[in-house]
This record gives C-alpha cells, structure tokens and sequence, in this order.
C-alpha cells in the first residue's frame, strides 16, 4: 500500500516545491553530495521534522476560519478594513476574501488541497496588495497547494510560494 502512495505523495512535493533532497546530519549522505540525502519514506511519516503533522485531512479544517499572515516568509499588511481569509465548510466548501469574496468545492487529497472552480465576486480592487494576492492566491488554489496545519496555523504552499494564516478565534 505505501509503494501506491509514493507517485501522490512525490507529486504533491513536487507541486509544493519541495526539493526531494534534504541535508544530511552526522553521520548519513548517500547521494553524490555528503551535504544532502535521499528523502525517503521515514522522512514523510510522522510530523514532518517541523512540528507539522505530516497528514491533514478535511475533518482538521472542516469548521475553520483561517486570516493570512505571511506570503512566502513576509508578513502581509493588507491595509485598513481588509484582511484575506480561507475558511473550510461541511463537505469541504472552500470560501474566503482577498478583494473579492469566493467560495467553492475543495479537494484535499494526500495532503494537496485544490479548488479549481471557485465562483467568486467581481469587485474592482483599488489595493495593489490585495488585488495582486487575489491573483496569486487562486491560480495556487486552482493548481494545487501541499496543506500543513501546526496548531492554529495553516500553510499552503505551491506555484512558487507559501501562504501562512492564523487561526481567527
């Protein structure tokens, strides 16, 4: 059963960037670099070396509502009045708001959350920052992006970057 999931679990590192070589500690290197190893299955159980639990499933966002924080490590200032958020619905209904406000069914699948027919709002949004996350943000929804929950933050990261949110409460 675990060779099944080895074609979904590299495809959803490969969506999530994720280089499938990690440093090496003492002692370990099996590739032509002594610097780097081999990822291999050990590597992907568990919770992922970060703290991060290495499977997320729907019932873990079901009922949650998540405000951005970060893009790609920075921390996001939207500016007055506007905060982008992503909350999860029963039957994995996706719905948030950037300039414009969306909503549509989600997949999550060996960790890669898609939602690739999002209906949304067609608001003109005079924010620069806000309206150039909005087209960020739903082109990764569409491709694809590796779901990682530590607590009260959730990380989507693919197309080239990540996403950071804190759990509103």
């Amino acid at each position: 059963m675990l060779l099944k999931a080895i074609p979904a679990l590299a495809a959803a590192f490969l969506l999530a960037g994720v280089p499938f070589a990690a440093k090496a500690g003492a002692g370990e290197g099996a590739c032509a670099s002594p610097a780097y190893r081999y990822l291999t299955t050990d590597d992907l159980a568990g919770d992922g070396g970060e703290g991060k639990r290495a499977r997320v499933d729907g019932a873990d966002l079901i009922g949650r509502k998540f405000v951005l924080s970060k893009v790609d490590g920075k921390a996001f200032a939207a500016g007055a009045g506007a905060q982008p958020f992503i909350a999860f619905g029963e039957g994995m209904q996706v719905s948030g708001s950037a300039c414009n406000r969306f909503r549509g069914p989600g997949t999550l699948a060996d960790g890669v959350l898609t939602v690739p027919n999002a209906a949304s709002t067609r608001r003109m949004c005079i924010n620069t920052a806000l309206a150039e996350f909005e087209g960020l943000f739903h082109a990764r929804l569409r491709g694809g992006v590796a779901v990682a929950l530590d607590g009260g933050t959730l990380t989507l990261t693919g197309g080239g970057g990540t996403l950071e949110y804190v759990e509103e409460r």
